[in-house]
């Protein structure tokens, strides 16, 4: 049995834009998932994070091995040696064989609330055997950029192998980018019955997901917790 969780965690701050990255590690480490896919996760970034390496801090909080993936990459601040990142990250207490970043590319636009966006691809070794798991965050404007980045994403994706691809995709089941990602997947999620995810006080859309192939969905839930603007998905497989 596999737990999978994904959790857009604003950089560890919550409604009242309080930052506690410990709070954000008790949620993850309360479920004791497998494998673990975080969007709008800092790195350096600045003062709203405390300049910290938000995937080295929680993958030691909890003894686990973290990667990520900048979408965001800045120039240091002035006398930092560290550039300014923003992005998605992976974490797993299991053996990671291999891990890549990749920066999704952006349809041209003067759209200035455009931002850049980035994917994570990692092999897991679980029970002997293994996984690709994928994890992303998509344009929170423009559908037609978010169906372009998810075609890029979708043609990651090689093999026949098992699959998890999860991620805050900044929109529903029904919209093409979705469809997109999801193409020759299946919703994990889908004994929920049109769950819900943010905002995490009082949810109303569904916007993050996660979709499989070659392993069974034999259960699932989104989280009350109010540890930031999303509330995280989790969802337990099965091997076939």
């Amino acid at each position: 049995m596999l737990r999978v969780l994904t959790f857009n965690i604003r950089a560890g701050h919550d409604l009242a834009n309080r930052l506690d990255l410990g709070r954000t590690a008790d949620v993850i480490a309360a479920v004791q998932p497998d494998i673990v896919g975080l969007q709008e996760v800092d790195r350096h970034f600045d003062a709203r994070s405390d300049h910290r390496d938000q995937t080295a801090d929680l993958a030691e909080r909890l003894g686990w091995t973290g990667v990520f993936a900048p979408a965001l990459d800045l120039e240091p601040e002035p006398g930092a040696d560290h550039r300014r990142q923003y992005g998605d990250a992976l974490l797993t207490p299991h053996r990671m064989i291999d891990f890549t970043p990749y920066r999704l590319e952006n349809l041209p636009s003067d759209d200035p609330d455009l931002e850049e966006r980035s994917a994570v691809r990692a092999t897991l070794e679980i029970d002997g055997r293994t996984v690709e798991v994928y994890v992303t965050h998509l344009d929170h404007v423009s559908a037609e950029q978010r169906e372009h980045q998810a075609r890029q994403v979708r043609d990651l994706v090689s093999g026949d192998g098992p699959v998890i691809m999860m991620g805050d995709l900044n929109a529903g089941p029904d919209e093409a980018s979705v469809k997109t990602i999801a193409e020759g997947l299946e919703d994990a999620a889908a004994s929920l019955n049109g769950y819900l995810t943010y905002p995490s006080d009082v949810p109303e859309l569904r916007l993050d997901h996660i979709f499989v192939r070659g392993l069974r969905p034999v259960g699932a839930a989104v989280l009350d917790v109010r540890a930031s603007d999303h509330r995280p998905l989790l969802v337990e497989l099965a091997w076939p």
